[in-house]
């Protein structure tokens, strides 16, 4: 019996809607990084005669950190585009040739790679990183192991 046979779901449909997901979820945080107000502050001023003005104001996170955080917001979409790559390549040799045998290896690193990253920024972006990162091994984990293209 299928193990995704209680969600309604075929493996290769699951294995589509995670590396889809994953892929969605990492366009969303690059447009999030410039867009989205991550950082806020406030300061409070009050003159000789005793008026006091407050000043507020916030800011992305490409604004706080410059653009080089795109290129670390970068790495999930790429990984993802690797993943989709990899296992579509292998649905074409066939998953049981030595080459298949390759590119889900492939796609396994290129998931660690992205797991990584979410753990070393697990205080920062990482959290954010992370439902690419597990979206991604449930796409590689539910790949259809049958040989051949579909």
């Amino acid at each position: 019996m299928d193990a995704s046979a209680g969600l309604g779901m075929s493996t290769r449909t699951r294995t589509r809607v995670a590396v889809v997901g994953a892929g969605l979820w990492s366009v969303a945080l690059l447009l999030g990084a410039v867009t989205l107000p991550v950082y806020s502050g406030s300061s409070a001023t009050t003159t000789s005669d005793g008026t006091t003005t407050e000043t507020t104001s916030s800011a992305t996170l490409v604004q706080e950190n410059g653009s080089g955080v795109l290129i670390v917001l970068a790495l999930p979409l790429l990984a993802s585009l690797a993943v989709a790559a990899l296992l579509l390549v292998r649905g074409r040799v066939g998953a049981r040739s030595r080459p298949g045998r390759w590119l889900l290896a492939g796609a396994w690193v290129a998931v660690a790679a992205c797991g990584a990253l979410a753990v070393l920024g697990l205080l920062s972006i990482g959290v954010f990183v992370l439902p690419v990162a597990v979206a991604l091994a449930v796409a590689v984990a539910t790949v259809d192991p049958r040989p051949g293209p579909a």
